[in-house]
């Protein structure tokens, strides 16, 4: 019995530490400079669509704009640098500087397949993902209603509706549909960089799952 009680603390204690601190919230857009890491790990640049964890640091430099949208309180937050903020489970804090920001509150429908973007972690891991886990079971067609209702309400500059219709499609393994959305995304911003690292995490997403399917 006392073995097995230091094998669960053991456990306990790896679940623990900051390596096995869960995914919270998904970069969904930035714009300048934003490095995250810490003192002890170094700063790396930080790239967009990329999943953030419980305690992640991030560093916005002068006139950097980073955009997160958090999965358990469908919260979207907007910062604005310089400053220093700290990733938590529902939302950031700062913790250094005078970084401004601005919320929104998310329907949780956008929230979840947001979520479920392909997207590697802080540590540049693609996660492995699941189809046909729409929340309501949806139909291509209802998919593609509810994006363009999204579209007439949002600016153009928000991309939100195509991160949701880009994952819906990944879950109905609409891939040609992925392919032409992206294409026309890359007609209408020819040269951005957020839309290349999106094409490229979909590229490797999908031919991941055609490979799990053979």
């Amino acid at each position: 019995m006392h073995i097995f009680l230091k094998f669960l603390m053991a456990v306990f204690l790896l679940i623990s530490s900051p390596g096995w601190a869960a995914e919270v919230a998904l970069v969904t857009a930035i714009k300048g400079d934003v490095w995250l890491g810490d003192e002890t790990d170094g700063m790396t640049p930080l790239q967009a669509f990329i999943k953030l964890r419980d305690g992640d640091i991030l560093q916005l430099g002068d006139k950097a704009r980073l955009q997160l949208v958090y999965f358990q309180s469908n919260r979207q937050e907007t910062w604005s640098g310089p400053g220093n903020v700290e990733v938590a489970v529902a939302q950031g804090r700062m913790v250094a500087g005078m970084p401004s920001l601005q919320t929104q509150q998310l329907s949780p429908q956008l929230a979840k397949q947001i979520a479920r973007t392909p997207a590697p972690d802080s540590k540049g891991k693609l996660a492995a993902l699941r189809t046909r886990s729409l929340a309501l079971a949806e139909s291509l067609g209802q998919v593609q209603k509810t994006y363009q209702d999204m579209r007439a309400r949002v600016a153009s500059s928000d991309r939100n509706p195509e991160l949701y219709l880009l994952s819906a499609y990944f879950e109905l393994r609409e891939y040609d549909r992925i392919q032409e959305a992206l294409r026309q995304l890359g007609e209408s911003y020819p040269g951005d960089l957020e839309i290349k690292v999106l094409k490229s995490l979909y590229v490797k997403a999908i031919s991941n799952a055609k490979m799990a399917a053979k």
